[in-house]
């Protein structure tokens, strides 16, 4: 039995369990829904590495610019990833090439979120705008304005029938938009 003087410790130190070296320098990390994939920013490029044993799987080239935001499906068949460029890249994850890119903003994109049927991507831009495209067919369903500042979040409601967006910007003002209205 325990004591009033007895006290409980979180635990401060932890081993690392694997270290994965050379392959990032800031900005997103992702992991694959089957836990076998993880992605991440190196510079303009993404690496996918196999998260079991660190070994790279591949590189999706970036166009020059730095990777400002990526974000995969959850079906995990594709991979969107935004630069400094101000262009949106489609990834195909079964053959790491692009199957579709498009000029997203007027300044780069600097944040994203995919919904959970793997449908729309939400953008959000240094140019104070949220966007919401359709992934597989490339254009904009939304264009939401009304922050004052750079778009800091976007995230997708998490239900499937749910439509909802929550943004937030540098103004500090988070926003809910209704895709079902676009109010």
């Amino acid at each position: 039995m325990s004591t009033s003087n007895d006290k409980l410790l979180p635990k401060s130190c932890f081993a690392c369990v694997k270290s994965i070296e050379s392959v990032y320098t800031g900005g997103c990390v992702a992991v694959s829904k089957d836990e076998t994939r993880l992605f991440t920013t190196c510079n303009e490029d993404i690496e996918v590495l196999d998260l079991h044993t660190g070994a790279k799987l591949a590189e999706l080239k970036g166009d020059t610019e730095i990777v400002t935001s990526f974000a995969v499906k959850p079906d995990g068949t594709h991979l969107v990833s935004a630069s400094r460029s101000q262009m949106i890249n489609i990834w195909d994850l079964s053959t790491y090439k692009i199957a579709r890119s498009f000029k997203a903003h007027d300044a780069p994109v600097i944040t994203m979120d995919i919904d959970q049927t793997s449908t729309l991507v939400a953008t959000g831009s240094a140019d104070s705008t949220v966007k919401v495209w359709d992934i597989d067919r490339g254009y904009c369903t939304h264009n939401f304005k009304g922050h004052g500042g750079l778009i800091t979040s976007v995230k997708f409601h998490p239900s499937k029938t749910s439509l909802h967006l929550v943004s937030a910007s540098d103004d500090g003002v988070i926003r809910v938009w209704n895709l079902n209205t676009g109010k």
